[in-house]
Formats: structure tokens, sequence, C-alpha cells
């Protein structure tokens, strides 16, 4: 299967193809670079990338997109889109390269769908999108080089314990990477790095700076020595939102409304920042027995973030189901983290929902 998705890569004509990942994620930014620094190594050129959110009209993006002959759907769950993809292949080839919860296996349909569950037996939330967009690219050249990137993804979506041989690989490759307390997590010179990567979230522009610099870095230590300039930006959104995030880790039994019973803790985010899913990560991973759910309020949409890193609870079944019952609602991910989006006008009837659906859950 990942021998499909290579040879679909190496048929591409850069300047007619698009890729279109996961805005502001971590893994997705990742795995991004890597693709288009495989198609500048093959054809000294770059394709077109666009940043996408669950909450934007996929309509939209669709019309934008089929101008395209080649579009690359990069870590995004875009399989529940069923009528709208089979549309656009009738005007591009279309291939979805993704770990998130499935919802249609998209090769049943004539697109290529490359999904772990579709080939690994390990735990395919956990076969992040910047690891498959490595081993898939892998196959069209030696991009070793690359590697810290798919290393890189795999701390940001919590993967890397799944994937210590190759983490151990890519320390060999660059030791400086590895100092810290916890190599497979972010207390280490490259968890650091992913922070700086997810300073993303600041801003469009932020979002720009961050996959240009994974798009050009050929020394990963380079971005915390701040010898590239766009790191510096990085670092100075960084040390802005991380202020924000500190707020929320260090009060959020203040912050909180906490249910004892459910162990469940939502939490509203009046950032100016897109904070959510970092607060909720670090939350989870400080306090595994709980159910964290943080949203943030916009003007017409709610956007919210689940983690659990126990696993008591299937993260991505309770936003799935939670927003089923909501307008526009749409909700996934993985086990232990999950989020989605809705109305805003719904945003009461999505917090009498939750603790309810959680707990219909926690029975099972």
């Amino acid at each position: 299967m990942l021998a499909a998705a290579a040879d679909f890569i190496r048929k591409c004509r850069p300047e007619k193809t698009v890729i279109v990942y996961h805005k502001t994620c971590g893994d997705g930014i990742c795995a991004t670079a890597v693709i288009a620094r495989t198609f500048k190594k093959l054809t000294n050129k770059f394709p077109k990338i666009i940043p996408y959110a669950y909450d934007e009209d996929f309509g939209k993006l669709t019309a934008e997109i089929k101008k395209y002959g080649s579009v690359i759907f990069l870590d995004l769950s875009i399989d529940k889109y069923k009528d709208e993809l089979l549309k656009l292949k009738n005007s591009s080839d279309v291939l979805i390269i993704d770990h998130h919860e499935l919802t249609n296996n998209m090769n049943e349909n004539g697109i290529l769908h490359i999904h772990p569950k579709f080939f690994y037996s390990g735990n395919s939330s956990r076969y992040v999108g910047a690891k498959l967009a490595y081993d898939i690219c892998s196959q069209l050249a030696d991009i070793f080089e690359m590697s810290w990137l798919a290393a890189a993804g795999l701390i940001h979506d919590v993967g890397s314990e799944d994937w210590k041989k190759f983490m151990d690989d890519v320390y060999r490759q660059f030791p400086e990477l590895r100092e810290g307390k916890n190599i497979y997590g972010f207390d280490c010179r490259l968890g650091q790095i992913v922070s700086v990567i997810t300073a993303a979230s600041f801003s469009a522009q932020a979002e720009k700076i961050a996959i240009g610099l994974c798009i050009e870095a050929k020394d990963p230590m380079a971005i915390l020595e701040r010898k590239y300039p766009e790191a510096v930006k990085l670092m100075n959104f960084k040390d802005k939102i991380n202020k924000d995030i500190k707020k929320y880790v260090n009060n959020w039994k203040s912050l909180c409304n906490y249910n004892i019973d459910l162990n469940l803790a939502v939490c509203e985010i009046k950032s100016r920042h897109a904070i959510g899913g970092p607060v909720s990560t670090i939350l989870s991973l400080k306090n595994t027995d709980i159910i964290f759910v943080t949203y943030k309020v916009g003007s017409k949409i709610v956007n919210f973030n689940i983690r659990n890193q126990n696993i008591k609870i299937n993260c991505s079944d309770l936003a799935k189901n939670v927003t089923a019952k909501l307008e526009n609602g749409t909700g996934g991910g993985h086990i232990p983290a999950a989020g989605g989006s809705f109305a805003a006008k719904d945003l009461n009837r999505f917090l009498e929902l939750l603790p309810k659906i959680a707990k219909e859950m926690l029975k099972k």
C-alpha cells in the first residue's frame, strides 16, 4: 500500500499538485514538509500547499483545488466527506494519507486511501502522518536527512513510544536532539523543536512561517540555536502562546467544570490563540485518569478538544456521538485524542450532552 502511494507521488507533476494538510497541527506540518521536500529532491520543484481546518467549508476547498491534476490530503480525516471526494475524483487524482479514526474506506470508491488500519497491526493512531509520509517517500529516494521531521510528528501526536527503534535511529543521526529527561516525549531538544513548530497556531502568518521553516531547515538544531530568522519569529510567538497555556495548565482546577463522578473536566479557552489542543494534551499527560475537554467559542463556530491518556473512553467516539446531535457538528480523531466543531448557538446543548453521553459510554 505504501508503494502505491509512492507511485502516485512519483507520477505527480509538482506544478499541478496540491497538498492539503491539517492546519496548525505539528504532525501535519512535518508530514507536509517531508512530502514537499521529496518533490523538491526529485523534481527541483515544490507543489502548492494549503492548510485546512475542520471548521472550514470543505465544499469551498474542493472548488479551489479541483483545478489541480493531483490532490494529496495529508493528516486529515477527510474520508468523512465521501460524496465531495467522489465529485473531486472526476477532475483530479486524489491521494489520502491519514491515521485518524476511519469513517470510509475510500479505496472502495476508486480513491487511493492510505491508512494504517489497512496494513498495520499496531495502534493505528500512533502511526502518525509524518511517519506515514516518511515511509512512503523513503521508497522514492534516500531521505534520511528528513527523519527528524517524522520523529517530530511522532512526538507531537504522542506516538514515539510505539516507534522507539526508529526514534533511536534518528537520534544516532542527530544525537544532539536527544538531550533531555524524556527522549520519547516533549522534554528533550526534539520536543522543544516540536513546540516551536506548533507556534503555527498563533496566526495565519505563523502557520506560513512554520511550514516554510520545516521545508527549508537542513539542520534541526539550528532551529533551537535561532540560526533561522523564521525560528526566531516562531519562538517569539511561542513565548506569547506559552503564557496562556501555563495559565490554564497551572490553574485548571479552578478554571474547569470538574465532574468528579465521571472524572470529566471541561474548560472554556478564552485566549485569542488556538491553545485548546496543547492545553488538553498537557493536562491529560499530567492527569492520565481524567477526561479533559477544552472548547473555544468563535463568532459562528465552537471548536473543542478531548483528551484521555488511559483510554478509559474512546475520545473519537465521544466527539462523534456528541456532535452528531448538533447543527453543523463534526468530530473525530483518535482514541486518546480527538476534537471537532459545531454551531456556536448549540454551546449549551453541547455542555448538556457531553456528560450524559460520556456517562453512557463509560457504562459499556
